[in-house]
């Protein structure tokens, strides 16, 4: 039986292959939602939507729109 904290589904379900030939169940958090505007709350281009831990080992280019 899983862990009651991931019962919920804050936590998106992933199957992913493994070495060895089976697939496994991961448990991960889902995606933040997108930046948007201050002024008029339109979705912002060429701004990625990832958890803090991705962004700050995501190059400067990717994470501001060009």
């Amino acid at each position: 039986m899983v862990r009651g904290r991931f019962r919920s589904r804050t936590f998106r379900r992933v199957y992913k292959k493994l070495p060895g030939g089976t697939t496994k169940l991961f448990y991960l958090k889902r995606k933040p939602s997108k930046h948007q505007c201050g002024n008029c709350g339109a979705v912002l281009k060429g701004m990625a939507a990832e958890r803090p831990y991705k962004m700050r080992t995501m190059p400067k280019s990717k994470k501001i729109p060009s």
